[in-house]
């Protein structure tokens, strides 16, 4: 993902899944701003995320609409060799960079 730093964060998610919660749990931790899509209330997002990955697999983060990428890798936490950490990635503005293990 480079350098560039992203302004939005939108997780994919669905309320049953124990990955997303750690996966958001992470991201609230670190203070990053995020949205969430429940593709079990919206089939909609559902298509989306498959048409967009070739899977419904979950938790997945968009960057700022655009990018799509599945950093947190169930049961092993983010993957830092082929991902950046989003906590690093996404800012807000006026919010500082939050430090964590990433």
């Amino acid at each position: 993902m480079g350098d560039r730093n992203y302004r939005t964060l939108t997780v994919y998610s669905a309320t049953w899944c124990p990955d997303c919660r750690v996966a958001k749990r992470f991201l609230d931790e670190h203070g990053v701003a995020y949205e969430t899509v429940e593709i079990d209330r919206d089939e909609e997002a559902a298509r989306l995320l498959e048409e967009r990955t070739g899977k419904r697999g979950i938790p997945y983060f968009v960057l700022d609409g655009e990018r799509w990428v599945r950093a947190y890798v169930p049961r092993l936490g983010f993957d830092r060799e082929r991902h950046d950490c989003p906590a690093r990635t996404v800012t807000a503005p006026g919010l500082a960079a939050p430090r964590g293990p990433c």
